[in-house]
């Protein structure tokens, strides 16, 4: 009994132990993958002749960038606010 009890904490354990450096890159890639939307889409407004479509992708653009900022401050706030410590 005590065995499997033990052994379930452990993998519980290692659990965590993967989220907490799993969870930090997410955080990362989110914010990459918003700035490289942003990206695609300024090089979409500088390709673009016409007014119409240039309008469309600049406010996409900003759109993306705002996305990725806002994404960037909350996750450092997060990052502050609740520190991941090992054990």
């Amino acid at each position: 009994m005590y065995r499997i009890n033990w052994l379930r904490a452990r993998a519980k354990k290692s659990r965590w132990e993967e989220e907490s450096l799993l969870i930090p890159m997410e955080m990362n890639w989110t914010v990459n993958f918003f700035m490289r939307k942003a990206k695609e889409w300024q090089d979409l407004e500088t390709g673009s002749l016409t007014k119409g479509p240039r309008a469309y992708a600049s406010k996409q653009c900003a759109m993306w960038r705002q996305l990725a900022e806002r994404a960037s401050v909350l996750f450092n706030d997060c990052r502050v606010n609740y520190s991941v410590t090992s054990a």
